[in-house]
Protein backbone atom coordinates (compact mmCIF):
# COMPACT_ATOMS: atom_id res chain seq x y z
CA UNK A 1 0.00 0.00 0.00
CA UNK A 2 1.21 3.58 -0.41
CA UNK A 3 0.21 6.74 0.25
CA UNK A 4 -0.62 9.38 -2.34
CA UNK A 5 -1.14 13.09 -2.08
CA UNK A 6 -3.70 13.97 -5.52
CA UNK A 7 -3.97 17.70 -5.84
CA UNK A 8 -6.29 19.29 -8.40
CA UNK A 9 -9.14 21.94 -7.86
CA UNK A 10 -11.67 19.66 -9.57
CA UNK A 11 -13.66 17.62 -7.12
CA UNK A 12 -14.84 15.45 -9.16
CA UNK A 13 -11.37 14.70 -11.02
CA UNK A 14 -10.12 14.29 -7.00
CA UNK A 15 -12.82 12.04 -6.06
CA UNK A 16 -12.06 9.49 -9.21
CA UNK A 17 -8.63 9.44 -8.60
CA UNK A 18 -9.07 8.95 -5.15
CA UNK A 19 -11.73 5.95 -6.07
CA UNK A 20 -9.33 4.83 -8.16
CA UNK A 21 -6.19 4.53 -5.98
CA UNK A 22 -8.43 3.39 -2.87
CA UNK A 23 -9.33 0.49 -4.95
CA UNK A 24 -5.88 -0.29 -5.15
CA UNK A 25 -5.61 -0.21 -1.87
CA UNK A 26 -3.80 2.80 -1.21
CA UNK A 27 -3.77 5.56 1.23
CA UNK A 28 -4.91 8.32 0.07
CA UNK A 29 -5.11 12.60 0.62
CA UNK A 30 -6.64 14.96 -1.47
CA UNK A 31 -5.65 18.76 -1.42
CA UNK A 32 -7.85 21.07 -3.46
CA UNK A 33 -5.09 23.81 -2.70
CA UNK A 34 -1.96 24.49 -2.94
CA UNK A 35 -1.89 25.93 0.57
CA UNK A 36 -3.25 22.52 2.32
CA UNK A 37 -0.61 20.76 0.44
CA UNK A 38 2.07 22.48 1.45
CA UNK A 39 1.04 23.02 5.25
CA UNK A 40 0.86 19.13 4.69
CA UNK A 41 4.41 18.92 3.77
CA UNK A 42 5.19 21.47 6.58
CA UNK A 43 3.85 18.94 9.00
CA UNK A 44 5.73 15.99 7.39
CA UNK A 45 9.25 17.90 7.70
CA UNK A 46 8.35 18.53 11.40
CA UNK A 47 7.74 15.22 12.02
CA UNK A 48 3.87 15.45 12.25
CA UNK A 49 2.60 13.75 9.44
CA UNK A 50 4.03 10.62 7.16
CA UNK A 51 5.77 11.06 3.93
CA UNK A 52 3.76 10.20 0.46
CA UNK A 53 5.20 7.88 -1.92
CA UNK A 54 3.10 9.75 -4.53
CA UNK A 55 2.13 13.18 -5.19
CA UNK A 56 -0.03 13.58 -8.36
CA UNK A 57 -0.91 17.17 -9.12
CA UNK A 58 -2.63 19.40 -11.50
CA UNK A 59 -0.17 22.16 -12.76
CA UNK A 60 -3.03 24.75 -12.14
CA UNK A 61 -4.73 25.15 -8.80
CA UNK A 62 -7.22 27.72 -7.20
CA UNK A 63 -4.53 29.21 -5.38
CA UNK A 64 -1.73 29.01 -7.91
CA UNK A 65 0.69 26.99 -9.99
CA UNK A 66 2.26 23.71 -8.67
CA UNK A 67 5.61 24.06 -10.47
CA UNK A 68 7.71 25.15 -8.18
CA UNK A 69 6.46 23.25 -5.17
CA UNK A 70 6.64 20.34 -7.17
CA UNK A 71 10.41 20.51 -8.17
CA UNK A 72 11.16 22.37 -4.72
CA UNK A 73 9.44 18.43 -3.43
CA UNK A 74 11.41 16.65 -5.54
CA UNK A 75 14.62 18.18 -4.90
CA UNK A 76 14.31 17.95 -1.04
CA UNK A 77 12.76 14.06 -1.01
CA UNK A 78 13.79 12.96 -4.18
CA UNK A 79 12.55 9.43 -3.48
CA UNK A 80 8.90 10.83 -3.21
CA UNK A 81 7.12 10.11 -7.33
CA UNK A 82 5.76 13.15 -8.65
CA UNK A 83 3.47 13.09 -11.42
CA UNK A 84 2.29 16.47 -12.55
CA UNK A 85 -1.13 16.28 -15.31
CA UNK A 86 -2.23 19.55 -16.88
CA UNK A 87 -3.31 20.66 -20.71
CA UNK A 88 -1.00 23.40 -20.30
CA UNK A 89 2.69 21.17 -20.44
CA UNK A 90 4.56 22.57 -22.74
CA UNK A 91 8.25 21.59 -24.18
CA UNK A 92 9.83 23.84 -21.89
CA UNK A 93 7.92 22.88 -18.99
CA UNK A 94 8.14 19.11 -19.45
CA UNK A 95 11.77 19.64 -19.78
CA UNK A 96 12.28 21.44 -16.45
CA UNK A 97 10.02 18.56 -14.75
CA UNK A 98 11.89 15.66 -16.26
CA UNK A 99 15.38 16.86 -15.64
CA UNK A 100 14.13 17.23 -11.97
CA UNK A 101 12.52 13.29 -12.22
CA UNK A 102 9.09 14.37 -12.61
CA UNK A 103 6.79 12.78 -15.12
CA UNK A 104 4.00 14.75 -17.10
CA UNK A 105 1.18 13.53 -18.49
CA UNK A 106 -1.18 15.59 -20.36
CA UNK A 107 -5.15 16.02 -19.57
CA UNK A 108 -5.46 13.62 -22.84
CA UNK A 109 -4.08 10.58 -20.45
CA UNK A 110 -6.15 7.90 -20.73
CA UNK A 111 -7.48 6.09 -17.11
CA UNK A 112 -5.06 3.34 -18.64
CA UNK A 113 -1.89 5.57 -17.68
CA UNK A 114 -3.12 6.96 -14.53
CA UNK A 115 -4.06 3.03 -13.48
CA UNK A 116 -0.44 2.51 -14.48
CA UNK A 117 1.15 5.12 -12.23
CA UNK A 118 -0.74 3.53 -8.99
CA UNK A 119 0.33 0.39 -10.44
CA UNK A 120 3.59 1.27 -10.31
CA UNK A 121 4.02 1.91 -6.72
CA UNK A 122 3.31 -1.34 -6.18
CA UNK A 123 6.44 -2.68 -8.27
CA UNK A 124 10.34 -1.29 -7.65
CA UNK A 125 10.81 -0.59 -11.31
CA UNK A 126 9.72 2.83 -11.55
CA UNK A 127 12.40 5.14 -12.01
CA UNK A 128 11.56 8.50 -12.19
CA UNK A 129 11.34 9.78 -15.27
CA UNK A 130 12.09 7.28 -17.26
CA UNK A 131 8.38 5.76 -17.29
CA UNK A 132 7.15 6.35 -20.54
CA UNK A 133 3.40 6.50 -21.10
CA UNK A 134 1.82 6.45 -23.90
CA UNK A 135 -1.54 8.26 -25.07
CA UNK A 136 -3.81 6.54 -27.16
CA UNK A 137 -7.40 6.63 -26.55
CA UNK A 138 -8.28 10.23 -25.16
CA UNK A 139 -9.99 10.58 -22.24
CA UNK A 140 -10.98 14.04 -20.69
CA UNK A 141 -9.90 14.20 -17.01
CA UNK A 142 -11.23 17.55 -16.98
CA UNK A 143 -14.64 16.16 -16.05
Amino acid sequence: MARIWILDQKTELRTLLEYLARQMGHEVFSFPFLKEARHALRDVMLGKGEMPDLIISDRCLKDGMSDAWLCYVKRKFSEIRVVCFSSELDDLIIKKFQKQGIICLNKLATLGDILEVFRSLDSRGWQGSEIRLEFEAPYDLAL
